[in-house]
């Protein structure tokens, strides 16, 4: 099943490049670069990172790699202490003008669109969404304090089982959260529980009405008509720009030719010559064989001036 959808991306799987001693990195060095700053639970993880840098270099060879584009071979990742150690490494004990051997996959995203931004101009407003919902989720240290707030209070039996189960479990106690504390984990203190509570209890129970359900559906049907009204523009303009990019590249060849770049052609508007005791085929009035294609094709230029 694996295969086939590789296979079906246009992916090819390739063996692990062989020890070449002259493309061979310095596995040792590497991996005190790792080590400062991974933490690996797992030995073989971190042999297999450093084996996946050495086959880059292996695979890059002898060839420069000044910029993406060129680089045969980078490994794409979504861990960025892990592409920072491997950069690092680069810096200091390789060429440091190549581009690194590992990237992530954040980067290369980046620097795909800058290459032709209005080739998919969706792509600043979906990264500032997911970005701004990632810092409206509460953070590990401040969800663990007001876990410890909770148990505090359930240690010394001043909350009942139905309160706990609501500040433990609601859907709502994100939101709740982050609106009361500002994403501070000092503003968590035995005070705050209550007010999230009464919160969290009100909220439920307008959520029970059936005007909120109805607003909320409302909500939902403009948010999708938004979306599909975004995505039809976006589809435009991005239409717009790779038909103008394919315009712009036809008119550049017509231009090209116009302008005399057809003469730089060695083939074009070649015919064999003739050889000697033989006659060139001539496209004179005559129709036929010619013995002095020069004469013809200078008289035909004079018949086309009296035109």
């Amino acid at each position: 099943m694996a295969p086939d959808r590789l296979t079906e991306a246009g992916i090819e799987v390739l063996p692990t490049s062989p020890y070449i001693e002259k493309y061979q990195i310095d596995e040792e060095v590497f991996e005190q670069v790792l080590d400062d700053g991974l933490s690996y639970w797992n030995p073989r993880a971190r042999q297999y990172d450093i084996s996946s840098v050495r086959s880059i270099f292996a695979i890059r060879g002898d060839k420069p790699a000044l910029d993406l584009e060129r680089a045969r071979a980078v490994l794409v990742t979504s861990n960025t202490a892990f592409a920072k150690a491997a950069w690092e490494y680069g810096k200091r004990y390789e060429n440091a003008r190549d581009v690194s051997s590992v990237i992530t996959d954040f980067s290369l995203a980046n620097m795909a669109w800058l290459k032709v931004p209005m080739g998919a101009a969706g792509v600043p407003t979906t990264q500032l969404l997911a970005m701004s919902y990632a810092a409206l989720q509460p953070s590990r240290q401040l969800l663990d304090r007001y876990m410890n707030e909770i148990d505090k209070l359930e240690a010394r039996g001043e909350i009942s089982e139905r309160s706990l189960q609501v500040l433990r479990s609601s859907p709502i106690v994100y939101d709740e959260l982050t609106r009361l504390t500002l994403g501070d984990d000092a503003a968590i203190t035995e005070e705050t529980l209550p007010e999230i509570h009464d919160r969290i209890t009100n909220e439920m129970k307008r959520e029970e009405t059936a005007k909120l359900v109805a607003e909320q559906q409302a909500h939902r049907e403009t948010q999708e008509s938004l979306r599909a009204q975004q995505a039809r523009e976006r589809q435009r303009i991005e239409a717009i720009y790779w038909d103008c990019a394919y315009r712009a590249r036809m008119i550049a060849k017509c231009v090209w030719y116009v302008l005399g770049g057809w003469h730089l052609c060695p083939w074009h508007g070649r015919r064999p010559g003739p050889t000697l005791g033989e006659s060139s085929v001539c496209s004179c009035a005559s129709g036929g064989l010619c013995s002095s294609p020069n004469r013809c094709t200078s008289e035909r230029s004079d018949r086309i001036h009296s035109r």
